[in-house]
């Protein structure tokens, strides 16, 4: 015999309390709006935390890596393994490298390229320009370009050899065995070989520099002497033959040409003379050895003519 079971159901209760329950557990399963909005600004500062944690990160990475760059650099990293010298005639390699100190394994980045310029230039005087380029990642080259010499300063017996951007480079006793003009009359202030060529009478400087310069422009050669005695009264020893006479330093260049002219087109190689230069209206006067010389003598004659007379009236008077 089955007995039947009644099926069970929730005590509603009186008045609906049992669907006021369930209401309320629905509720509360659901989330306020409120709340919603509270669990989401809670995790965005998480996040940002979490940001700035791994900029930190990488931040230190980047630094140790970056240091460990510098270390390898100076240690590992280019260093020398070849020296080039370029433009050398006058001095060795050996002289060059034991002024700069530079030897092979030593690391690029640690050398001071215009300290070690500079030192060349104070040290070997027929340097005019030094430029010592790094090449990465491990050559070093030095370019020299050696001084030029244009002129020989006399002063007391001794020859100061200069160059062609006034760079006293050495004395010697002799101005033998040298292409180039001697200077007289310069009248030296100072003298310091490798130092700058300077004048007790500051215009020589300058009227010395440009009538090298032009005379080099114009292919003016074979001079042999120049007198800056009286810087008014400018002479040059052309070739040992022609006494030449400029005057002043005042159009130098124009003076210069017209003088070559005459040189080349009116005289004989062999000619010897006297060359005066009188004015860009008056020309160019040229006087030969040979009248110099007579005109020389006949001076000679009459102040021996005129000192016989003055013997003689001496003597009658004497009488």
């Amino acid at each position: 015999m089955i007995v039947g079971v009644p099926e069970q159901r929730p005590d509603c209760g009186k008045g609906g309390g049992g669907r006021k329950a369930m209401r309320d557990i629905v509720k509360n399963e659901r989330t306020s709006p409120r709340m919603a909005g509270a669990a989401s600004s809670g995790g965005a500062p998480i996040r940002r935390k979490r940001k700035r944690n791994m900029s930190l990160y990488y931040l230190l990475i980047f630094i140790f890596v970056g240091l460990a760059l510098v270390v390898l650099s100076v240690t590992v990293f280019f260093n020398v393994t070849e020296i080039k010298y370029q433009g050398m005639t006058l001095y060795t390699p050996e002289q060059i490298a034991q002024i700069t100190g530079v030897e092979k394994g030593d690391n690029l980045l640690k050398m001071k390229p215009a300290l070690m310029e500079e030192n060349i230039k104070k040290t070997l005087p027929f340097v005019q320009e030094v430029t010592v380029d790094r090449q990465f990642p491990s050559t070093l080259e030095i370019r020299i370009v050696e001084a030029e010499p244009s002129c020989m300063i006399e002063e007391d017996g001794k020859y100061y050899l200069v160059s062609t951007q006034g760079r006293i480079l050495e004395g010697d006793d002799s101005a033998s065995g040298l292409d180039i003009p001697v200077v007289e009359g310069f009248e030296l202030k100072s003298i310091t070989v490798g130092g700058s060529l300077e004048s007790s009478d500051s215009l020589k400087a300058k009227i010395l520099e440009e009538m090298l310069s032009d005379a080099k422009e114009i292919g003016f050669e074979k001079i042999e002497v120049i007198d800056l005695t009286d810087r008014t009264d400018i002479q040059i020893n052309y070739d040992n033959r022609l006494s030449i006479r400029l005057g002043s330093s005042l159009d130098m260049k124009t003076k210069l040409v017209s003088v070559q002219a005459v040189i080349e087109q009116k005289l004989s190689e062999s000619y010897e003379g006297e060359v005066i230069y009188n004015s860009a209206t008056s020309g160019i006067s040229v006087i030969s050895k040979d009248s110099m010389t007579s005109a020389a003598d006949k001076s000679s004659g009459d102040s021996n003519s005129k000192d016989s007379d003055s013997d003689t009236d001496s003597e009658d008077s004497d009488a």
